[in-house]
């Protein structure tokens, strides 16, 4: 099983596919060949199928995702691969989730095999015909780009920020609006804001 990287919020330069970054908590879905779906899981746990909260997120990728995305690695060949995705709500904020509204879960990314996390194009091809983070296009990612998205600019940000992600090696970026910055500083204060946006 491949375990979802912490994304930095970099400045460096580099060729970039962006997609709107859903605040939500990270899940992973892993299947292989012989046992199917198998293991479910947080960023760094596993969870029962029935767990109060995130049930709701496996109960959603089993009737959105699982068949779609089984079908299309049979016929790629893949012996077995994770799925990940963002699970959030209309109220989703900073991991915090309300428990009483609507759940979903949008895949945000897939390691098939051992190779590593598919390159962004090929994520695209693949899986357009599911529901997917808003694709926000090509750009050049730099300093000028993430105060953009920082300020606001950025036409297609629901709210926190974005993720870039290099066309040709197994490199991402984000950068988060000063808006959302602004809002988790309120909530949480300083020093519990300050882990939160760094996170």
């Amino acid at each position: 099983m491949k375990h979802y990287p912490s994304i930095r919020q970099s400045r460096k330069s580099f060729k970039a596919y962006v997609f709107d970054k859903l605040d939500g908590s990270n899940l992973r879905f892993s299947w292989d060949i012989r046992q199917g779906w198998y293991e479910y899981a947080t960023r760094t746990r596993p969870l029962p199928t029935n767990h109060k909260l995130y049930k709701i997120g496996y109960e959603y990728f089993a009737n959105v995702y699982a068949d779609s995305i089984v079908t299309i690695v049979t016929q790629k060949g893949w012996k077995r691969l994770d799925a990940f995705c963002e699970f959030y709500g209309d109220n989703s904020f900073a991991g915090r989730h309300d428990i009483s509204e609507q759940q979903k879960v949008t895949l945000i990314d897939l390691a098939p095999n051992t190779r590593g996390f598919l390159k962004p194009e090929e994520f695209l091809d693949l899986f357009s015909a599911l529901p997917l983070p808003a694709y926000l296009g090509q750009v050049e990612w730099n300093e000028d780009y993430a105060e953009a998205v920082r300020k606001g600019l950025i036409e297609g940000i629901t709210c926190e920020g974005v993720v870039a992600k290099s066309a040709t090696k197994q490199r991402m970026a984000k950068a988060k609006t000063q808006a959302w910055i602004d809002r988790v500083m309120k909530e949480f204060g300083d020093v519990e804001g300050a882990k939160i946006i760094k996170s």
